[in-house]
């Protein structure tokens, strides 16, 4: 941790809209790579689950974005930074413990309904990926009041994330999940990459 936070703020805040970008270009090459996964209906983890064909092009983008944003957290205040850091491992989990079925409604291998008896990885991924959107849709509150001019972007930020979340584990948008689903991941690179243009002026490695 002491040699990252020892590079320049500029490196360590753009390596968040770095690593999500690489992951966007992941799950926009694998989306037409894989059949039967639909855009609109689909959640990304199904690019990288056992029955993803290019698993991998979605799996090294996890592993982008996380690592992506465990460097930029270190340019964030403390109070709160450590949600981020929460999500950056939080997503390691989710490439680590893939999910059985490709798509929402049934698995292609099994025949089975994807919610017929997951496996305990599909479990642990579910996990994984709750607490990684959870701590990224807290973060931004409890950022927001150490963010300097950053304050009300961040806190907007915040609220995005936390509709978006909502719609998407309410599920009224039915077959267009999916596409709530990754509008959240965009909203969350959307706010590293304003950070990245103008990071706080306290962000060192013992911000405050």
């Amino acid at each position: 941790m002491r040699r990252i936070t020892n590079l320049s703020v500029g490196v360590r805040a753009w390596a968040g809209p770095v690593g999500g970008a690489l992951f966007t270009v992941a799950w926009v090459v694998a989306t037409p790579l894989q059949p039967g996964y639909g855009f609109w209906r689909d959640e990304l983890s199904g690019l990288a689950s056992l029955e993803a064909r290019h698993a991998w092009v979605l799996l090294a983008g996890f592993v982008a974005l996380a690592v992506g944003t465990a460097v930029f957290a270190t340019v964030l205040p403390r109070r709160g930074r450590s949600l981020v850091l929460a999500a950056a491992a939080a997503t390691v989990g989710v490439a680590l413990f893939r999910r059985d079925c490709l798509t929402t409604a049934v698995c292609v291998r099994t025949g089975l309904p994807a919610d017929a008896d997951p496996s305990w990885h599909n479990h642990l991924h579910d996990m994984a990926a709750v607490i990684a959107y959870g701590c990224l849709v807290v973060a931004p509150f409890v950022l927001a009041r150490g963010m300097g001019h950053l304050g009300r972007l961040t806190r907007a930020a915040g609220l995005a994330g936390a509709a978006l979340a909502v719609l998407y584990v309410s599920k009224v948008l039915g077959p267009w999940n999916g596409l709530v689903q990754k509008l959240m991941v965009t909203a969350a690179i959307a706010w590293m990459t304003a950070v990245a243009r103008r990071p706080p002026v306290n962000a060192t490695g013992g911000a405050p």
